[in-house]
């Protein structure tokens, strides 16, 4: 009599894409993360650090040329993640369109820059905002597209649209940990039956800078490159997510399988002390260990987030520390391209597969809060090969999730 378990369909990564400051080919992302080669800088818009997208022509990633202009960078980012995504994993599905999905993760960070106009036609020195005129008259100086970088579920939508994916049609909105809870629902989707094969991924919409202001009043950014701080950026990231016979049986490459998964949430983050965050992301990192079966001693490497809140990162160093030791080595990809807002856990979730299939571990930068022994990834340590990898996110919103990542050699 067989197993239950035997029957569960194994999952598995069989294709990344991503753009972000570090680039839009998979061997610009690898170039720059092995040389160590961040790029987060000011521009004329902003003066301090920031990781700008990289330029790419929409037109080569988007069949529907004529509804560019109707697009937002948001919808643009997102949609040449994907395409990406399906390039590199290849052709040869054998399964119906109807058995293939898109989850796919947003998150809106413009701002009221793009509302500024109405709002000042129609505002009263001293006495705030008339409503009655901004009803009657003002509203019509909102830009006629004004409404579409408020829909979440646009990228989603044209990402299905384009590439015929007939069955989920998911939109995560749960800020910087979309990516990762788009593969979260992917991964439960496929072992439960219900589809054979996922895009999953995150956009983020050109960040403005109002918003940036707002996180300034709460957490300190950083003015130089060098220097400890939030620092953001702009991007975005997709994956092929699909059952390990299908994939096998149309040779995909496989970066990796799936082996386990936990979406938790830190309450009231900013009035807890490290010690409470501590426990908490720790308490969440052995229930992912539990999830994928596996124990602390299993893991070779964790990729951690970094996000470059102080506190939040000591926190998250000590909790890895305190579950696995000082064993495992530490990579962090948030230094490289800024903190990418709504795409930021799916840039994390790309880079850690790109690493992992490479066997190319990006040097640690920036760790100053990281203040308990790690075995932080650096330009001439010397590893023995990871097999077994931990992506672990953590954010200001408090969101809390990881994964647990096999090799795929080891599938």
């Amino acid at each position: 009599m067989s197993n239950s378990a035997d029957l569960i369909p194994r999952v598995v990564i069989s294709g990344v894409g991503g753009i972000t400051s570090l680039g839009v080919s998979a061997s610009d992302h690898m170039r720059a993360l092995t040389q160590g080669s961040a790029n987060v800088t000011p521009s004329d818009e902003l003066a301090i650090p920031f990781g700008y997208a990289s330029s790419f022509d929409p037109k080569a990633f988007i069949k529907d040329r004529k509804s560019i202009r109707m697009m937002t960078s948001q919808v643009k980012l997102g949609m040449a993640a994907a395409t990406l995504a399906f390039e590199d994993t290849g052709s040869g599905y054998t399964t119906d369109d109807s058995r293939r999905a898109v989850f796919f993760g947003a998150c809106f960070t413009q701002g009221v820059s793009a509302s500024a106009q109405p709002y000042m036609s129609c505002s009263r020195p001293g006495e705030g905002v008339d409503y009655e005129k901004m009803g009657a008259e003002s509203y019509r100086e909102y830009p006629p597209l004004w409404v579409l970088p408020r829909l979440p579920n646009t990228t989603g939508g044209q990402i299905a649209i384009q590439f015929g994916l007939r069955a989920i049609s998911y939109s995560v909105v749960n800020g910087p940990a979309g990516g990762l809870l788009t593969l979260g629902e992917a991964y439960q989707a496929i072992q439960d039956d219900r589809i054979d094969l996922a895009l999953v991924g995150a956009t983020e919409n050109e960040v403005y800078v109002d918003y940036l202001f707002r996180m300034s009043q709460h957490y300190p950014l950083a003015l130089q490159k060098d220097q400890t701080g939030f620092i953001g950026g702009e991007g975005a990231a997709a994956l092929v997510v699909e059952r390990l016979d299908q994939a096998q049986a149309r040779d995909a490459k496989i970066y990796a399988e799936v082996l386990g998964y936990q979406n938790s949430y830190l309450a009231n983050i900013d009035n807890k002390d490290t010690d409470a965050l501590t426990y908490e992301i720790s308490r969440a990192l052995k229930g992912l260990l539990d999830n994928a079966n596996l124990a602390a001693a299993d893991i070779d490497a964790v990729q951690i987030t970094q996000c470059g809140i102080e506190f939040l990162d000591s926190a998250e160093a000590r909790a890895v520390h305190q579950v696995f030791g000082s064993q495992p080595l530490i990579v962090s990809s948030t230094a490289y391209t800024g903190f990418t807002f709504g795409a930021a856990s799916a840039c994390s979730l790309m880079y850690a597969c790109m690493q992992l299939e490479a066997q190319q571990f990006a040097p640690v930068l920036n760790p100053s809060s990281i203040n308990v022994p790690l075995s932080l990834a650096g330009a001439e340590q010397a590893r023995s090969p990871v097999n077994t990898l931990v992506c672990l996110h953590v954010d200001y919103l408090g969101n809390l999730c990881g994964v647990v990542l096999s090799k795929g050699e080891q599938v």
